[in-house]
């Protein structure tokens, strides 16, 4: 295991941790996927983790704000969402790897000796603002980089 692997169990603990801060109640699901329930809303919610920063296979940070999924997983959580008649959300559950980054964050939690805060973002913005994540990539994509904290949410602003 690489220095900063993170299993999905992990990233999936973080995020209810958050979503709980934020007054939703959770139930997990398998692999890295969350049903989220507050008042009359209950939002289906696939996590992503990722790393703040995102480092490169030279070892050393490449950009932030890493958002890049595969585009089928947009249409998966559609289907699953819809199947269970909730709304379908991509949550990026960031191991935060450098401190400056914990003020892009209303709450982080703590989960096996690392720091985590959430950005929420539901499928339809997603695909409204996605584009492929390079030239020869075929069926993986990404937000913008730079519109990241304007396009995604935090738990307690949904």
């Amino acid at each position: 295991m690489r220095k900063y692997e993170i299993s999905r169990k992990t990233y999936q603990i973080a995020a209810k941790q958050l979503l709980e801060k934020a007054g939703f109640m959770v139930e997990l699901l398998e692999n890295g996927k969350i049903i989220a329930r507050e008042n009359s809303r209950s939002l289906y919610i696939d996590i992503a983790g990722k790393y703040l920063p995102y480092f490169g296979e030279n070892g050393k940070p490449a950009f932030l704000w890493e958002t890049h999924i595969e585009a089928k997983r947009l249409y998966r959580a559609e289907d699953a969402a819809s199947k269970l008649k909730c709304e379908p959300w991509i949550c990026f559950c960031y191991c935060i790897l450098d401190d400056k980054f914990k003020r892009d964050f209303t709450d982080i939690t703590g989960v096996s000796n690392r720091i985590f805060g959430i950005r929420l973002i539901e499928v339809g913005g997603y695909k409204l603002n996605m584009k492929p994540r390079s030239a020869n990539s075929w069926d993986v994509v990404e937000i913008p980089r730079e519109k990241v904290l304007q396009l995604t949410k935090e738990a307690n602003n949904i």
